[in-house]
């Protein structure tokens, strides 16, 4: 009996990929959100450079660096979570409601920002405001992973365990 001619039969290869893991997601749009927010400060020397012009003070505003603030204290709990999953009710509801602090500090900041744009006369002031955008962009992104967090929150302990 020779075993090298032996056919071989082994389990079917399966290419599907793997499901991400809800807590994994969470965080992703988290540091996402981060990401966008930090960039956001940079955004007055960034339309200097391109546009030559920034309606943006060139010294950082409160409502940027507490919004920049709220973004690392986001992403600080979203890597917590990723080392700890899955993410319990206390973690998701802080990351829903720095989400919300973000969303509302990004909209006051930019309404102010677009104030500013209303009463300038530059020619290129309906190209200059990209932080806005980014601001929102990264506190919706923030908000996002803090409701995926909640889904994906671990069940309540019996017992208060």
């Amino acid at each position: 009996m020779q075993l090298d001619r032996a056919r071989r039969r082994g389990a079917p290869i399966d290419d599907r990929p793997l499901p991400a893991d809800p807590a994994r997601i969470a965080a992703t749009l988290v540091v996402l959100g981060t990401a966008c927010q930090i960039f956001r400060l940079f955004m007055p020397w960034v339309e200097k450079i391109v546009f030559s012009i920034s309606l943006a003070k060139f010294d950082v505003a409160a409502a940027a660096v507490v919004l920049a603030a709220l973004a690392v204290a986001g992403a600080g709990i979203a890597i917590f979570m990723l080392l700890q999953p899955p993410p319990t009710a206390a973690v998701a509801t802080i990351l829903i409601v720095l989400g919300l602090a973000q969303l509302g500090l990004a909209l006051w900041h930019g309404v102010g920002v677009i104030h500013e744009l209303n009463r300038s006369e530059h020619i290129w002031a309906d190209a200059i405001g990209t932080g806005i955008y980014l601001g929102v962009i990264g506190a919706v992104s923030s908000l996002g992973g803090g409701m995926v967090a909640w889904s994906a929150r671990a069940p309540a302990r019996a017992g208060g365990k």
